[in-house]
């Protein structure tokens, strides 16, 4: 939330799983965790005493395209919370070969990235079944059984209102065992002169619609 607040200046929604709020899916009961670093010094001292004040240090990996002030201003809070907590967060930044080379070798501590769907789907398929981590995009190493037949059966589903009680249903173990750390999607804003028609900011979204901005037209004076 502080990111949002001090870096990106509200433009952004926080997020409890890895679903475009804008897609069906998602659980909207579903909040995103809540932060307590009181609750995260006690699950800590249970799982890594510290010795001497520090715990272990862990290194997160990123495209060079992320590298900008964003990203810097995001790291120096998450840094600064980690850092009270006994954890040392350094940051890598790596040009974009090398960066896809160690993510497919699954060479890293964690890694930080931004995601746009392909397609205008909630289908999270690739990026959580166990099938996925050694040639998918499972880059978390994600496996769970009951979350492996929820995605088979909502690929296998025949109506929209069966695939998002299914999502919800994935949705809500993913925000319990927390394999992927979701943050925020940013809010996006399109200005044109009101001389243009038709206009859609999905046209020029990812993917782009068809027919696209070819559906666009000026009006007369």
């Amino acid at each position: 939330q502080r990111v949002i607040e001090d870096v990106l200046q509200g433009q952004a929604q926080l997020l409890s799983g890895p679903f475009f709020p804008t897609m069906f899916g998602p659980d909207p009961a579903i909040a995103p965790m809540p932060f307590d670093l009181a609750r995260a010094r006690k699950l800590l001292d249970a799982a890594a005493p510290s010795k001497a004040g520090r715990r272990f240090a862990i290194e997160i990996i990123a495209s060079d395209s992320l590298r900008g002030p964003v990203t810097d201003a995001s790291f120096a809070i998450f840094r600064r919370d980690l850092d009270s907590l006994g954890i040392d967060l350094r940051l890598q930044i790596l040009p974009r070969q090398e960066y896809e080379q160690r993510m497919n070798k699954r060479d890293y501590d964690g890694a930080y990235f931004g995601w746009l769907p392909d397609i205008p789907d909630p289908d999270p398929f690739t990026r959580l079944h166990s099938s996925q981590i050694e040639l998918g995009f499972n880059y978390a190493l994600f496996a769970n059984d009951e979350v492996d037949h929820l995605l088979e059966a909502a690929r296998q589903a025949t109506s929209r209102d069966a695939r998002k009680d299914t999502y919800a249903k994935v949705h809500a173990v993913l925000a319990e065992e927390m394999p992927i750390t979701p943050l925020y999607t940013p809010y996006g804003h399109y200005a044109w002169t009101r001389r243009l028609r038709g206009v859609n900011p999905r046209d020029v979204g990812a993917p782009p619609l068809v027919p696209g901005v070819a559906r666009w037209w000026f009006a007369g004076k």
